[in-house]
């Protein structure tokens, strides 16, 4: 091999290396370092990303603190979890749970002195709610567990107001969804004529990561001070009786309460008159209060005594009147030195609007409101 050749040998076996150096740096390094650094580079916006999210959800949960402080205590008034992560444990707990709230719910509610109490348990709900991130699939954790309860009972507003003060009262994560009350159409033998159909649907709470405690409820500690749950003070949400819808409202005067003459007059009505042979008769009844029926006849008639007399659920005298007149339709009546017509089916209420014209009588301390009966 001469000069030349050798030369050239060389320079191309140069060629050859270096662009075989060439082409292995850039499979084995400078590729992997450009894929490495566009992971490095989406790793970093998808890092951006979720810190993003998370700062956005640290931002929500103090809102919501803030909104309502005893979320802080979620761990603690959450009903308690269990730590086994075996399905049949996991539904052996929720039944466990179950009963127990259920049992503290008909406590409440019997304490309140609420009768006829059904508690209904409803097959807890595991997917209305979020899931705990990272979880997916068969083995999606739900944030928390709900468990929904029925309730139907009868009583009088003050024991729903009780039952509902005391229920708020309790240190659960648990909240009432709707109910209703309602005044029943007829008044059931036995039952007062104040009582009340109450129906409601409440839901608690079983939080994922929550304590684990046999107890229902968290054991009391002098050091932990949960936050107030109620706006105001038992006895203010008690004056929501002198304001009932149902039986009208009252006033207070010392220990005793009335109702005012027009919220009971205007259930109070002539339901029917009859000639029994000697003498007319005539039958009132109160549509708001129940009970019995207040009956009369002329016999009963003096111009010092009152005929008939109408009293509100507190034993108050509203309206008392003397019976003039009682034919097939109608009784005339005399109220505080006037004369009214009550016809059949008609109110009280609606009969003292209207006197009859140019009679005016003046009698003894007749019709006096807010005498009490003894």
């Amino acid at each position: 091999m001469n000069p030349r050749e050798r030369f050239l040998a060389v320079t191309l076996l140069g060629l050859v290396i270096v662009l075989g150096g060439v082409g292995l740096f850039h499979v084995f390094v400078y590729k992997p370092l450009s894929e490495l650094g566009s992971q490095l580079d989406t790793a970093t916006e998808q890092l951006a990303k979720k810190k993003g999210e998370l700062d956005k959800e640290l931002k929500e949960i103090e809102r919501i603190k803030k909104l309502d402080p005893r979320l802080t205590f979620w761990q603690k008034i959450s009903l308690p979890d269990t730590a086994s992560k075996d399905p049949d444990e996991i539904n052996k707990h929720l039944r466990k749970v179950q009963v127990d709230y259920e049992q503290q719910l008909n406590k409440v509610l019997s304490q309140a002195k609420i009768r006829n109490i059904t508690i209904t348990a409803q097959p807890p709900d595991l997917k209305s709610g979020p899931s705990l991130s990272g979880t997916t699939g068969a083995n999606k954790t739900p944030f928390y567990k709900k468990l929904p309860f029925n309730i139907e009972g009868t009583g009088t507003l003050a024991a729903f107001v009780q039952a509902l003060d005391d229920f708020h009262r309790m240190n659960l994560l648990h909240e009432v969804r709707n109910f209703t009350v309602t005044k029943p159409q007829t008044v059931q033998q036995g039952a007062s004529p104040n009582e009340l159909d109450v129906k409601m649907t409440v839901e608690a709470l079983i939080v994922s990561g929550a304590e684990k405690r046999a107890e229902l409820e968290p054991p009391k500690n002098d050091k932990i001070k949960f936050p107030p749950v109620l706006a105001r003070s038992t006895a203010d949400y008690q004056s929501i009786l002198t304001h009932n819808i149902f039986t009208g409202s009252t006033r207070g005067e010392g220990d005793r309460q009335y109702e005012k003459a027009e919220d009971v007059l205007r259930f109070v009505k002539l339901t029917s008159t009859h000639y029994n042979g000697r003498r007319w008769e005539a039958t009132l009844y109160d549509q708001g209060k129940g009970g019995a029926e207040i009956k009369f006849s002329l016999s009963d008639y003096t111009i010092s005594k009152p005929t008939f007399t109408v009293f509100d659920r507190f034993d108050n005298a509203i309206c008392a009147g003397i019976a003039i007149a009682i034919d097939s339709r109608r009784v005339v009546f005399l109220h505080n030195g006037l004369l009214y017509q009550l016809d059949s089916g008609q109110s009280i209420e609606a009969a003292l609007k209207q006197p009859l014209p140019y009679v005016n009588f003046v009698v003894g301390p007749l019709g006096t409101a807010g005498t009490p009966k003894d």
